[in-house]
């Protein structure tokens, strides 16, 4: 199904999944949704993001400061800023993968950014696989998972 998303343009997705996976975020604190990010943060580090390799870890040391707070949220949304330039830069598949850690790393703010980097994470997948259903079903289902662990 296509739908207008938080972003430019449209999203192609599975309607039913992406209620699924907004029920359980919905029961989840930050914190739990801080975790989650991290699981999507490895997955993005490995698939989408290996020449940023260093971005990928200061996202982490952000989650993992703020959780054992150490840090005040600002420095997740100042490095979620830093990310969002540097995607600016970037072609299109790139650039929307940044955007899904720039999210990741504003999750200490509010953790509506957990549900934002999901849905950057779907526009990914439809620009790698354009009209690819089944990588987007299997996105999902990862996210639901991932969600569910957290």
């Amino acid at each position: 199904m296509d739908y207008p998303g938080i972003f430019r343009g449209r999203i192609t997705d599975i309607l039913e999944l992406r209620n699924e996976l907004e029920l359980i975020w919905e029961t989840k604190t930050r914190e739990e949704i801080s975790n989650y990010g991290i699981l999507l943060l490895e997955y993005m580090r490995k698939e989408y993001l290996k020449d940023y390799e260093a971005l990928c870890q200061r996202v982490m040391d952000v989650n993992m400061d703020w959780q054992a707070k150490k840090i005040h949220f600002q420095r997740g949304r100042d490095l979620s800023g830093e990310i969002n330039a540097i995607a600016k830069t970037c072609p299109r598949s790139q650039d929307l993968a940044l955007r899904v850690i720039a999210n990741i790393a504003a999750v200490p703010h509010t953790k509506l950014h957990g549900m934002w980097a999901s849905d950057y994470m779907i526009k990914v997948i439809n620009e790698v696989y354009p009209e690819d259903l089944e990588k987007v079903r299997a996105m999902r289902k990862m996210q639901i998972e991932h969600m569910k662990k957290t």
